[in-house]
């Protein structure tokens, strides 16, 4: 079924809406046909002024030509209808002359009074003039601040991190599902950790931020010199939990409960360390006690047990095929034993039926203990060969294993920006020494730091892209679940292949492939990219369900305009007491003028105007006054916005701070100063229009 409108419908529209207004009920007739009135009288004297505008125009030499070209199909097609609306608008009031006419009249009555009546709009210009500065200038210092804080692009970013008190760990399957969420365009996972670097022998800890490429194309930090890396990996390839893909095939294929090789070793506990002794090499065992560092080394053997956290790289060391099952690295001696009934308690000697110290046959984890020597060859156990495997020195070159009593404890914090950042909390009461965590390949040897760091390290940004340095990180439990605390990794070099401008923060960027590689499971956080800045508040809650925290640029943003929404209030109610005394100066004009006229408005009246027209007359007066007025003032407040931006740039330019525009004037802002204009004109004339219309036409020509 084809469904059409009549024709006539719309032909006999006007008429039929001209009598719906005329019979409004009488409770709301007053005020709907007083609003109905003024509002089509704003619409015909922007059509006049639009009018006259064209006037203008016509006289000048080089716009006149144009004007001239446009003319047919200005009478063609555009005037026709501009009668038809201007006819229709006056079908909505009783009067007999046209408002178009009155308002023609009042011109020219402008016109006839040409000093007074400049002088009077001068005023009103000024006034708006000043409205219109200071709210452009808030407006333009909002923007300017916002540019700096913020692009358009990173209004669409999200920042989600698991929160400081949060359960909810940023795994790969959480990061998998948060991509399926409606309206998510892309995940680009990070990991913030603590990295010990060294740059030609002079070391200082460094905040590192595993990153993949996409995130340099989301954040864009500003790149002073050389490149990104181009390394393309998210971190969310399939990957067994705790291991690297294919971690299997490389391990040693060795039996679980004999010695690792032949020789018999000399070790001690880490310091300060309550080191757990079990029976036999498994942590399924029974547990015998506690050991501590004692005054003298002791001797045992290296043997392959159960494995053990973290997996890495004495919990996960070799595998046996024949019981399929992971294998780890421990130490067989006679070891003393000590009570602690509680993990926080302190530390007791067990003592035998003699009270003397009790020693047993028990077993270490290889984790716990510092290897100090190793000892000559001795007779296998049971009488069987091991083979002629080397020793496995304890750290390169055959140096022991370097304390890390002074590792801090790693902790995550999100900064107002929503990056991620680990900083140090040292531990004063314990000394921890951690095993030394391998890459599983290797690194991309690729990094980006930022010119904060090459200050620290007093290399100059040319220079820098010829400059390389060692690092080694620590990983947490956070990011790691299977480390016990935390645990440092190898030391690997890195050639630094490009710079991002932030004088502030000490920081590198390195692929985040190279983090992985560790065995990480977990990140920091995750820059979530919203196809729609509008969806980001329904994006966010649907996180926020999931038990993660959520943080984003746009905070900051909303932040600076609910600031800013205060400051333009302040400055719009300075720039209104300037127009409240300009408008004073505008309603003495009317006045004067009304007594003026006296006699005219009798004679007016006496050929036959009625008192409603009086009125509209003084009325158009006040408010073409107030629509130049407010014109005038637009105009004024962009030149000296403008001159005030020139100004303030010349003295940026000299700092190279590059121009800097103070003043933004937006459409909404246009469209506000015209009403306002109108209405202040309208409200200024409300009275001398109200004193015109009340004057008798007798006593009017008897007025001297």
């Amino acid at each position: 079924m084809k469904i059409g409108i009549n024709p006539q419908f719309i032909a006999t529209l006007p008429s039929r809406l001209v009598r719906f207004i005329r019979n409004i009920p009488w409770y709301i007739s007053s005020s709907a046909r007083t609003a109905i009135r003024f509002l089509t009288f704003f619409c015909v004297l922007l059509f006049f002024s639009l009018d006259r505008l064209f006037a203008l125009f016509n006289r000048v030499p080089v716009l006149k030509v144009v004007l001239q070209k446009l003319q047919p199909i200005w009478n063609k097609s555009f005037k026709p209808l501009y009668i038809k609306a201007m006819d229709w608008l006056e079908t909505l009031r009783p009067f007999k002359v046209k408002r178009n006419y009155l308002i023609y009249i009042a011109y020219q009555n402008l016109n006839v009074r040409r000093g007074r009546s400049v002088i009077t709009i001068l005023g009103m210009s000024i006034g708006v003039g000043i409205i219109v500065f200071l709210l452009s200038l808030g407006y333009g210092i909002e923007k300017l601040v916002i540019s700096q804080v913020a692009s358009l692009d990173e209004l669409r970013i999200v920042d989600v991190t698991s929160g400081e008190n949060s359960k909810a760990s940023l795994t790969r399957d959480a990061v998998r599902k948060m991509k399926t969420i409606k309206d998510v365009e892309n995940t680009i996972p990070m990991v913030s950790v603590v990295g010990r670097l060294d740059y030609k022998n002079a070391k200082t800890d460094i905040l590192v931020y595993g990153v993949p490429a996409q995130f340099f194309q989301a954040a864009q930090p500003e790149l002073v010199k050389g490149s990104y890396f181009a390394q393309t990996g998210d971190g969310l390839s399939e990957k067994a939990e705790g291991q690297v893909a294919g971690e299997q095939d490389e391990l040693q294929r060795r039996t679980y409960n004999r010695p690792k090789n032949s020789y018999s070793v000399r070790f001690s506990p880490l310091p300060t360390q309550v080191v757990p002794v079990w029976k036999e090499c498994n942590i399924d065992s029974e547990l015998l006690g506690v050991t501590l560092r004692q005054e003298s080394d002791l001797e045992g053997r290296e043997w392959y047990g159960g494995e053990y956290a973290p997996l890495t790289p004495y919990g996960r060391l070799a595998y046996d095929q024949a019981r399929k099952q992971y294998l780890g690295e421990w130490i067989k001696a006679e070891i003393p034993l000590y009570k602690q009934d509680q993990p926080e308690a302190s530390v007791a000697a067990m003592l035998n039926n003699r009270g003397v110290q009790e020693w047993a046959q028990g077993c270490v984890q290889r984790k716990n203990v510092q290897i100090t020597e190793s000892l000559p060859i001795i007779e296998d156990v049971l009488g069987e060969s091991t083979g002629s495997a080397e020793l496995e020195e304890a750290t390169n070159g055959g140096e022991l294993d370097p304390l890390s009593a002074d590792l801090a404890d790693a902790r995550v914090s999100t900064g107002a920006g929503g990056l991620e950042t680990v900083f140090l909390q040292t531990d004063t009461t314990t000394e921890t020494q951690q095993a030394v965590l391998p890459f599983k390949k290797k690194v991309s040897g690729d990094a980006v730091i930022s010119t904060g760091l090459l200050n620290l390290l007093g290399v100059s940004t040319n220079q820098a892209t010829k400059e390389n340095f060692k690092v080694s990180f620590i990983i947490i439990k956070s990011l790691m679940p299977s480390v016990d605390g935390r645990i440092l990794t190898e030391e690997v070099t890195y050639n630094i292949i490009g710079v991002v401008r932030d004088d502030e923060s000490q920081f590198i960027y390195v692929p985040l492939d190279d983090i992985t590689s560790l065995g990480t499971t977990n990140y920091s956080q995750v820059k979530l990219i919203l196809k729609d800045e509008n969806v980001m508040g329904a994006v966010r809650t649907r996180v926020e369900t999931l038990g993660y925290k959520t943080a984003s640029t746009a905070d900051t943003v909303e932040q600076i305009e609910s600031f800013f929404v205060n400051i333009r209030g302040v400055l719009g109610f300075l720039g209104f007491i300037a127009l409240g005394v300009a408008s004073l100066g505008m309603f003495n004009t009317l006045t004067v003028s009304l007594l003026e006229r006296t006699r005219e408005i009798g004679g007016m009246k006496t050929m036959g105007m009625v008192s409603g027209e009086i009125q509209e007359l003084f009325l158009a007066e006040a408010m073409i006054m107030g629509l130049l007025g407010g014109s005038g003032g637009l105009l004024l407040g962009f030149v000296v916005g403008k001159l005030a931006s020139y100004v303030v740039s010349i003295f940026a330019i000299a700092q190279g701070v590059g121009y800097l525009e103070l003043t933004y004037i937006p459409s909404s802002l246009v469209f506000f100063i015209i009403i306002c204009s109108f209405v202040v004109g309208l409200v200024t004339g409300l009275y001398p229009a109200y004193r015109a219309q009340r004057i008798s036409a007798l006593n009017a020509l008897r007025y001297e």
